[in-house]
């Protein structure tokens, strides 16, 4: 699934051709090699794939609900590079990604952090709150352990990289979705299980 995905979507002759109407998508795709744009689905699927296995370990598939809200978070993204993506580089800049957070990344990190308890939340302060998402976006990578996210976020001052949509998609999936390494409750365990029937 993942490795036909996006060449799926963009496939020449059909009915609708999605290149018609998300063309700097289809360009990134173009140039864009294939572990980039695995890890981009993968990151599509943290926010968007209601389980991922069964308490067992098998793996559930991915269902049409999974891949009509992976669709609609990867439009979320195309929609961010479209607004913010001021100098047409088809990925956002440091400049950008500023007015990026301002306005649309704040909510969801404010959510993400003050879910984590009030602990956390006055720990982390509201400052250090751009610097988790400047390193999300860097690294596309979560860091593990509240000790860890604190001490780093001492010394991250500002990105000099740019953000492309496989990283602007991690953190969707990472804020929206969770970690890899993040334990299931029960509840979300008999939900999975829920899908066998």
């Amino acid at each position: 699934f993942k490795q036909n995905f996006v060449k799926e979507l963009f496939r020449q002759g059909e009915e609708v051709e999605v290149s018609n109407y998300m063309p700097h998508f289809y360009e990134y795709v173009q140039k864009t090699s294939e572990k980039e744009l695995l890890f981009m689905v993968d990151g599509a699927l943290k926010y968007s794939q209601t389980c991922e296995e069964f308490a067992n370990k098998e793996k559930v598939y991915i269902s049409s609900g999974d891949m009509g809200l992976m669709l609609i978070g990867m439009m979320h993204i195309e929609s961010l590079i479209v607004i913010y993506d001021e100098n047409n580089s088809n990925s956002l800049e440091p400049n950008e990604i500023k007015k990026s957070y301002d306005e649309r990344f704040i909510s969801l990190i404010n959510m993400s952090v003050e879910s984590a308890g009030s602990i956390a939340s006055f720990l982390i302060g509201k400052k250090n709150r751009y610097k988790i998402f400047l390193d999300l976006v860097k690294r596309m990578k979560a860091r593990k352990g509240l000790g860890n996210v604190l001490l780093k976020f001492k010394t991250v001052k500002s990105l000099k990289s740019t953000a492309k949509r496989a990283g602007l998609n991690y953190v969707l999936g990472a804020l929206g979705g969770g970690s890899d390494e993040e334990e299931k409750s029960q509840g979300e365990i008999d939900k999975c299980e829920a899908l066998r029937y």
